[in-house]
């Protein structure tokens, strides 16, 4: 059985492919999937030889060098994260 996270991911596409089958809309998702770990936030999604997916800092509520990562299916998400397998 899944979380709430993964729960949540698969409905918001569900609900994409709907209006996009139903009045031809078009998305665009760019996302973060952030992790705290041992006093260190990193990006999941991020490419992991890239130097902005690890030890990234707060400012102001706001994750700094943090850049969305397009993804297209939920898969995209899951694929490097242990949760959905």
């Amino acid at each position: 059985m899944y979380g709430i996270i993964p729960r949540a991911i698969f409905d918001f596409f569900d609900y994409m492919n709907k209006q996009i089958d139903m009045e031809g809309s078009s998305f665009k998702v760019g996302m973060n999937y952030f992790e705290i770990y041992m006093e260190s936030l990193n990006n999941l999604l991020a490419d992991k030889n890239s130097i902005k997916s690890e030890n990234l800092k707060i400012n102001n509520n706001k994750v700094l060098n943090a850049e969305p990562v397009t993804v297209f299916t939920p898969e995209d998400i899951f694929k490097n994260i242990s949760i959905a397998q």
